[in-house]
């Protein structure tokens, strides 16, 4: 089973980028410098936490500010297991439809939004819902196209670039993933430092759940075919 090139869901991924972007800004801002969406700096961050318990090298150079490990140790295995609980009941035919899984991101980010407790809880939370949400991009079919981070995304534009001007017809969608990426994070870390991780987080579980009314008649295509 596999979505033509014109019944893609575009602008769900493109809505989707936007709401990574912004959650991603606005925990990273209010739960300790750690990332939900950007798994590939939540691994700098491990490293430079790791290495600044390496005994001193003697010379006169500090480190601006510590880097703890407990962020990373904590996001990094939740993605993943969003991703691979996703994944695996997408395997397992439990889910032909993108609804559930915008609908289990839309919970996990409510939970967020809504728990007092601990920050590790609530950015567990978080990064499983960003993982859950790579699998759905993943699933979309749309090359280049992961929502959560954009390393990706940027490499392919400029890629593209080079190519035949015929071949060129996704660069502009590209783009607009890379520029809808900043813009969400501008728009979370603004709401995070003017109100609260708790509102932006529903302001998130508000677009999800659109999301998921709007796009419940959408059938994913198998993973393989992905």
């Amino acid at each position: 089973m596999c979505l033509k090139r014109e019944s893609e869901p575009t602008g769900l991924a493109l809505v989707l980028t936007i709401l990574a972007g912004l959650v991603d800004a606005a925990v990273f801002l209010k739960m300790g410098g750690v990332f939900v969406a950007n798994q590939t700096g939540n691994c700098v961050l491990l490293a430079i936490g790791l290495a600044e318990h390496l005994p001193p090298d003697g010379t006169d150079e500090a480190a601006s500010g510590v880097v703890g490990v407990t962020g990373p140790l904590t996001s990094l295995p939740a993605f993943g297991l969003g991703a691979a609980a996703a994944g695996w009941l997408g395997r397992a035919g439990v889910l032909a439809r993108i609804w559930p899984l915008l609908g289990a991101e839309a919970l996990l980010l409510a939970g967020v939004a809504a728990l007092p407790g601990p920050a590790a809880v609530r950015v567990g939370m978080a990064a499983a819902a960003m993982g859950i949400q790579s699998v759905q991009a993943v699933r979309l079919g749309l090359p280049g196209v992961i929502t959560t981070v954009v390393t990706g995304t940027v490499a392919a534009l400029f890629a593209r670039t080079a190519e035949q001007p015929r071949r060129r017809h996704r660069a502009a969608m590209l783009g607009m993933v890379w520029l809808l990426y900043v813009v969400g994070a501008i728009i979370g870390a603004a709401g995070a430092r003017i109100w609260s991780l708790s509102v932006v987080c529903w302001c998130a579980v508000a677009i999800v759940g659109a999301g998921a009314v709007l796009t419940r008649q959408h059938v994913l295509p198998d993973i393989e075919d992905a």
